[in-house]
């Protein structure tokens, strides 16, 4: 993963690895344990988007590409809709949910 990120990096295709959409293409048993963590890999990989392909091949190929959407100003993930109101204007919307607890919380 992080050979597939740095690649991409220097050929200036990505900036870092945030602003990266990364496809993993792998086969059985290891497409199944990445779907069932596919909500945790952005986070794991440090990326903006992490998308499992089933395939035939026996290594995994990950593929890396520009993310899409819009640049969260504050995690600087890239999302498909930001918070368009409020006190996180700009904001993904985990981001908004963390701001929105610090208030909650007079911190």
């Amino acid at each position: 993963m992080n050979a597939a990120l740095e690649g991409a990096r220097q050929r200036k295709e990505i900036g870092n690895a945030l602003s990266a959409h990364v496809t993993i293409a792998a086969g059985d048993p290891l497409t199944g344990l990445l779907q069932k963590y596919r909500d945790d890999l952005p986070m794991l990989f440090i990326t903006s988007e992490v998308t499992i392909t089933p395939s035939a091949v026996g290594d995994p190929v990950v593929t890396v590409m520009p993310a899409t959407g819009e640049k969260c100003p504050r995690c600087w993930r890239y999302v498909p809709e930001v918070v368009t109101s409020g006190a996180a204007t700009g904001a993904c919307h985990r981001c908004a949910d963390a701001v929105k607890a610090m208030g909650a919380h007079g911190n």
